[in-house]
């Protein structure tokens, strides 16, 4: 699940340029764990064909295996598009396919939201005239349209399900504010049919940003709300019973804040029942993030509160983007308030055997780039990420980091 940078940033930020990859460990420990021993996983950049400058690649970025799909939502005057890249058996990344959609027009930003799963590609439009999240699916290496989910207003986030048949449109009211919502859809024999649409809690002003970001789980759903409660923000819980009815579960809020606008709900990520929401707002925009759990009650309980490192100047926008991997978190960090060059970055995370979470590295540019936005999208398969940088010159660009278990556990899972 992935969101534009560009359409919602809502800061003046000034990215530094940051050269090369730098890995700040926690406890003096290396990226393996262990002291001493060093692990050098690899940075794979990303480039689209062809392609002119300011079209914001990378401003959403979606991985399943050895598949990862960047969106360009300004490609083409803001027509948009979203491109394919495969890992051959060699490891080498290429393009296989340009996604765009035949109906689309200036304006519509297609690609501004991406997913894919098993075969399947979902990409959204962002504030158009005529939104909508498009279904492809791929026979062998070609990639062909298989249906337009409309929603009627603005898309700001999709999700798929790890089967490809149950997707997630979420829309935030960018168009009508009064309206916000998030529409489930299942694909069913020869067609793509609405199964249920996700509203907030009766009587939520309008402006909440429910929509914003949305995440799917097996039968869960997460939704974020980050414009509710002044901005602090909400996170809603749905989960589809056995007789395939979605029902609203829980919302979760933050308990207290230092009185900034914490934007909890900004990004949103599910892995099995551990859910991981980015706050990049609080402490004056500095950033966090929080991971709770679902016991077996079903209950759905904070296990964590995630920051980043207390050396980077300024606001950075820590958990602008997040992604998550049942043992592991990517929290981006997109922003460098003071220019102080420390702050662009894609922070790791583990999750020890007891549950604790300990922060592992930090992943910066290799581009020598101001404001690139290194950080402002992210995917995970469980064992790559791939990193959207949509404001780096020329056009933007995206990156695989490989071999997340090295960064994690020298290479072996817990």
């Amino acid at each position: 699940m992935t969101h534009p940078f560009r359409a919602r940033r809502l800061l003046p930020t000034a990215v530094a340029a940051l050269i090369g990859v730098s890995y700040c460990f926690a406890s003096d420990l290396t990226a393996s764990g262990a002291r001493g021993q060093n692990v050098s996983p690899s940075l794979v950049s990303l480039h689209p064909q062809n392609l002119p400058p300011h079209r914001s690649v990378g401003n959403s970025v979606a991985m399943d295996l050895d598949t990862a799909i960047v969106g360009a939502p300004g490609d083409s005057s803001g027509t948009g598009a979203a491109y394919v890249f495969t890992r051959a058996l060699t490891g080498e990344w290429r393009q296989q396919a340009q996604l765009t959609s035949a109906d689309a027009t200036s304006g519509d930003e297609f690609g501004a939201s991406v997913a894919v799963a098993s075969e399947t590609a979902l990409v959204g439009t962002g504030v158009s005239d005529s939104p909508a999240a498009y279904v492809f699916v791929r026979h062998g290496s070609t990639w062909t349209p298989e249906a337009r989910l409309d929603v009627g207003r603005g898309v700001m986030s999709v999700a798929l399900s790890s089967s490809g048949d149950r997707a997630v449109v979420g829309v935030s009211g960018a168009v009508n504010p009064t309206i916000e919502a998030a529409y489930v859809f299942a694909r069913g024999p020869g067609k793509w049919v609405q199964e249920a649409v996700l509203a907030p809690n009766p009587g939520t002003p309008p402006g909440s940003g429910f929509g914003y970001a949305v995440s799917i789980s097996d039968n869960v759903v997460a939704i974020g709300a980050q414009g509710e409660n002044s901005s602090n923000g909400a996170v809603y819980i749905f989960e589809r019973d056995a007789g395939g009815t979605w029902r609203r579960q829980v919302r979760l809020a933050l308990v207290s804040t230092d009185h900034s606008p914490a934007m909890f709900g900004w990004s949103v990520g599910l892995a099995g029942r551990t859910l991981m929401v980015g706050a990049f707002g609080e402490n004056d925009f500095r950033g966090a993030a929080y991971i709770f759990q679902q016991t077996q009650a079903g209950l759905w309980s904070q296990q964590a509160r995630l920051v980043p490192d207390a050396r980077s100047p300024g606001y950075q926008c820590f958990g602008f983007a997040v992604g998550l991997t049942l043992y592991g978190a990517l929290i981006g960090q997109p922003c460098d308030g003071e220019g102080g060059g420390l702050s662009t970055r894609v922070y790791v995370f583990s999750r020890g055997t007891s549950g604790a979470w300990a922060r592992r590295v930090a992943v910066s540019s290799p581009a020598a780039a101001d404001t690139a936005n290194f950080g402002a999208a992210l995917a995970t398969n469980g064992l790559d990420v791939v990193i959207g940088s949509p404001s780096e010159n020329p056009a933007g660009a995206a990156y695989v980091l490989e071999c997340l278990p090295c960064l994690l556990y020298g290479g072996e899972r817990p």
